[in-house]
């Protein structure tokens, strides 16, 4: 092999690898978490805020979508007033936060039956992907927004879904290794 056959295989692999690990944050995909609609009895709002922390948490955990600041959304959201639900205020809040994907939807708890109700919406497309959870007992909420964010990290990030968020998450070396043989 020619010295400049080298040169050239060298320089092409360090062209192909600095492409790939050039990345920046505006790569990175926006996703806008709706308040949650909850069908439920009274002494039930805190599934609001469980709702918006453990989706933003675990969507985020995986790296690759920035999700946007409750606060700032919910300060577009007051601005738009009670016409903000409508297809073009949900467009008008995409534009105005930044965010190419949309989370919104609804919880329902009758008696000891729970269902979670939510649309993922492409914002540039205006795709929706319905997902349906359904659960019973309480317990059953965490199971079914596990299920939620790993389905819409895949959607969002057009991956294969994982089945759980340790598919997503690297589980570090001290806990995988099980010492010498």
């Amino acid at each position: 092999m020619t010295l400049r056959l080298k040169i050239f295989i060298a320089a092409f692999a360090a062209l192909i690898f600095l492409s790939e690990g050039s990345g920046t944050a505006s790569d990175k995909q926006s996703l806008a978490i709706l308040p949650l609609q909850l069908n439920a009895p009274s002494g039930m709002d805190y599934l609001k805020g469980a709702y918006r922390d453990v989706i933003s948490a675990r969507i985020g955990a995986g790296g690759g979508i920035q999700v946007e600041d409750p606060a700032k959304l919910q300060g577009v959201i007051d601005k738009q007033g009670t016409s903000g639900w409508s297809d073009e205020a949900k467009k008008s809040l995409a534009k105005e936060t930044g965010a190419n994907f949309i989370l919104e939807g609804s919880i329902s708890v009758i008696g000891d039956d729970l269902s979670l109700d939510v649309r993922l919406v492409k914002v540039d497309a205006w795709s929706v992907h319905p997902m349906t959870y359904k659960g019973k007992g309480i317990g059953a909420f965490t199971d079914m927004l596990e299920k939620l964010s790993v389905e819409a990290r895949g959607i969002i990030l057009g991956d294969t879904p994982k089945k759980t968020m340790e598919d997503i998450r690297p589980v570090p070396a001290a806990v995988t290794d099980k010492g010498p043989k």
